[in-house]
């Protein structure tokens, strides 16, 4: 009884894209339960990247080259088929948190799917933010003791990634990465005699006396590390398609060479299970009983033809997986 709720609650959770709170490493063993098998393909996956949502109000030519320049990170990894989307982001894109930066936007994940997609995933760079760690001498530092008296501030900049699973529409992955700059102390007269004290520096004005320098170091630092934590959360992730289209002799499948599909290449076709409903309101299927297996015969640049090995109740939709 307890192992039914349990097999019942997880797919619950998945599509409440609540897996970020769980962790990255339990996130993907909880997708493995929804779309079991396939480990082990050699069968690239498609990536699609959306342009960075910019909540700091960056120059639009700074965002367009991060984007570029984690799409580029991506594409040294082998065993993916990296996608920009050069379209402007939808105005009705949603922000559930400006910290956590979690975004669902139902038609993009429409769009990666009709693209055959595996993977979408969107970036959001959070509004830098200024840190205070207060003044004096620890562990009472809010007692300001001379010559100990001086503040120590900084910035932070962050930016979340979040990846999406475009076969089952789980978010198997959001993570954050920040990296905190120093704020340079104001310049002293040092030839005045007596120290005066002014108005203090407005946090506008103490975020940009960061040098721009540091803050550009921190973005490529930020983009490798995104880049690295993408690629690992997709290395042990089950690759899965789709079919497009079925008649009795001819199925046209989501997969062709550029994921290095070959002909002869038999995939196990698996039908539509239990129905739920996301917070965003679209439909999620779990992964039915398996219907059958299918042999591609004709391999394309990025679709392919198949016949039927096993098994006739093929239908648009189904999820397929390479038979290891």
């Amino acid at each position: 009884m307890q192992n039914r709720c349990m097999h019942r609650l997880v797919p619950l959770l998945l599509a409440a894209l609540v897996l970020a709170a769980t962790g990255c490493g339990t996130a993907r063993n909880l997708v493995r339960k929804v779309t079991p098998g396939g480990e082990g393909t050699e069968l690239k996956k498609r990536v699609l990247i959306l342009p960075i949502l910019d909540q700091q109000g960056l120059a639009e030519e700074t965002v367009e080259e991060m984007t570029g320049r984690l799409a580029t990170l991506l594409e040294r990894n082998r065993s993916l088929v990296v996608y920009r989307n050069e379209d402007p982001l939808p105005g009705g894109i949603q922000v559930r948190s400006p910290k956590f930066g979690i975004v669902i936007d139902p038609d993009m994940a429409q769009k990666a799917e009709e693209m055959g997609m595996n993977v979408l995933v969107t970036c959001v760079l959070n509004r830098y933010e200024l840190i205070d760690h207060g003044a004096g001498v620890w562990p009472v530092n809010k007692i300001p003791v001379w010559p100990f008296s001086q503040k120590k501030l900084e910035v932070e900049v962050s930016m979340v990634v979040n990846a999406l699973d475009i076969t089952n529409g789980t978010l198997f992955l959001t993570h954050i990465e920040a990296r905190r700059l120093a704020v340079p102390e104001e310049k002293m007269d040092e030839d005045a005699l007596f120290v005066k004290e002014g108005e203090p520096r407005s946090e506008a004005e103490l975020i940009q006396a960061v040098p721009e320098k540091a803050i550009q170091k921190a973005f490529a630092d930020i983009l490798e590390d995104q880049a690295e934590t993408i690629a690992e959360s997709l290395e042990d992730k089950a690759w899965a398609g789709r079919v497009l289209s079925a008649a009795p002799e001819r199925i046209m499948i989501n997969a062709g060479r550029d994921v290095g599909l070959s002909e002869g290449s038999v995939f196990e076709v698996y039908g539509r299970g239990e129905s739920i409903r996301s917070v965003s309101g679209r439909s999620l299927y779990l992964l039915g009983p398996k219907v059958g297996e299918i042999r591609t015969v004709k391999v394309m640049d990025r679709y392919s033809s198949a016949v039927p090995v096993s098994g006739e109740s093929f239908r648009a939709g189904q999820v397929i997986r390479e038979k290891q």
